[in-house]
């Protein structure tokens, strides 16, 4: 008989708060440097490993225990573990108790999303395109790809939970919420924000309520319309722009945070050239 279970620690992540990475920590950051790890907390370096203890400790040092069996033994570092298929950020640890064999398999946070929380919004954009980059001329998603043969995962395209995987995201570069604050604006290129560029969110489902968001880019900066959500008010505001782009209007109640401009414009032609240059290598 043989058992499985799959952990989804990803409802973490709305606990994270945005905080600013270094350029030598991003070059130096590994999402499989310690695969224990939940991938997407921004203390990754102690975000989920098995202690002495057996416990997973969770970002905020948050202990949680894991048994299995008659006996209900804790789930050790003894059973040894392994990234999914060899490669994926799923971990998957088996172990048995008598003639019954334990499947456990926990993941972490999509990386896009988790660099988006990292505050690694040129990361975000650039992905965003490579990303779209692995679709059909009609962009049907596939579920995964085989990135050297671009071949989807058995076959699977059109597949309907890689294209709401990628709506979500583009969501939450949009708008999203982290804890009990708004963010806007989180990750989004550069010349999205350029003059006469418009960005229109209509009656955007939040934690928060519904909410519109309207963009405009002017020869100024950027002019921000916003109708706040309604049903419970977040206790902060975040509007993420540019430093080239600078507020041309005033929004009360609203914390601008001023980034530094991304260093490449990151749009469609630019990965599809990028892929070609590849292949003649």
């Amino acid at each position: 008989m043989r058992i499985g279970f799959t952990l989804f620690v990803v409802g973490l992540i709305s606990q994270v708060s945005f905080s600013a990475i270094s350029n030598e920590e991003a070059l130096s950051f590994d999402y499989f440097e310690n695969n224990w790890n939940v991938i997407g907390l921004k203390d990754y370096v102690n975000g989920c490993r098995i202690t002495p203890d057996n416990e997973l400790l969770l970002s905020g040092k948050t202990p949680i225990q894991i048994r299995f069996g008659m006996d209900v033994t804790p789930l050790a570092r003894k059973y040894g573990k392994r990234a999914l298929f060899g490669w994926m950020p799923i971990m998957h640890v088996t172990t048995a108790d008598g003639a019954v064999k334990y499947d456990f398999t926990y993941m972490g946070a999509y990386t896009v999303m988790a660099d988006m929380i990292r505050g690694w919004h040129e990361q975000v954009v650039e992905d965003f395109y490579w990303y779209l980059l692995h679709t059909t001329a009609a962009h049907a998603f596939p579920e995964g790809i085989y990135y050297k043969d671009r071949m989807a995962w058995n076959h699977t395209i059109p597949h309907v939970t890689g294209a709401c995987n990628y709506a979500i995201m583009l969501r939450h570069m949009l708008v999203h919420e982290a804890g009990d604050e708004l963010h806007l604006l989180s990750a989004v290129p550069d010349w999205w924000l350029d003059e006469g560029k418009t960005i229109r969110v209509e009656s955007a489902p939040t934690h928060f309520g519904r909410m519109d968001l309207l963009i405009r880019g002017t020869r100024k900066g950027v002019k921000v319309n916003l109708k706040r959500p309604e049903r419970a008010l977040p206790k902060r505001i975040v509007l993420h722009l540019p430093e080239s782009r600078k507020l041309v209007n005033t929004i009360e109640g609203v914390d601008v945070i001023v980034r530094p401009n991304q260093k490449k414009r990151w749009d469609f032609p630019t990965v599809v050239s990028l892929h070609e240059k590849s292949k003649e290598k």
